[in-house]
């Protein structure tokens, strides 16, 4: 009875060692498969981080059409200045301006980041870009300037104020964040 019981006791071991080595395996697939599903969205999150900090060659050629195609449609060209001294302000509102179709040729620093409102200066004569434009900020026409420069290639300048968290961009740009 005695060699029974070693019996019954060597293949319980076999079992026990068997099942450890398989959940053993199993934690290691389960650790492999987490491991690089978070490698993988990492990697992810740059690409698309990336896609609109780089150049055009890295941006897909039906993104590209679509936005030449909105550009062609909305058919103004602006400008964005920093007035208030917030660094990248400009930057993120480009984003948002190209994505609606409205081509930026410029973004860059006012002579001095005293200016509490938003101002939009009109260097054409067409009040139609100024009211998309006006519309597409939240803000009153009465606050375009007619400011006929020659030697501005744009139809808009706008000079972004202490005042650009009240525009209607700044809820799209915080979504995007």
């Amino acid at each position: 009875m005695a060699y029974r019981n070693r019996r019954k006791v060597k293949k319980t071991k076999k079992n026990t060692l068997l099942l450890n080595s398989i959940a053993g395996a199993m934690v290691v697939i389960v650790f492999i498969f987490l491991y690089s599903s978070i490698i993988d969205s990492k990697t992810r999150n740059e690409k698309n981080k990336n896609l609109f900090s780089r150049g055009l060659e890295n941006i897909p050629v039906a993104k590209l059409n679509t936005q030449e195609k909105m550009k062609k449609e909305v058919d103004i060209v602006i400008e964005l200045i920093n007035g208030n001294g917030v660094s990248g302000i400009c930057e993120k509102y480009k984003d948002f301006f190209t994505r609606k179709g409205v081509d930026v040729i410029n973004v860059g620093n006012a002579e001095n980041f005293n200016y509490d409102k938003t101002v939009m200066y009109l260097h054409t004569d067409s009040y139609k870009k100024a009211r998309k434009i006006s519309k597409l900020l939240g803000v009153e026409i009465n606050t375009v300037l007619m400011k006929t420069t020659p030697a501005v290639n744009c139809d808009i300048s706008i000079v972004l104020g202490k005042d650009y968290k009240e525009l209607k961009p700044y809820k799209f740009l915080r979504m995007t964040d």
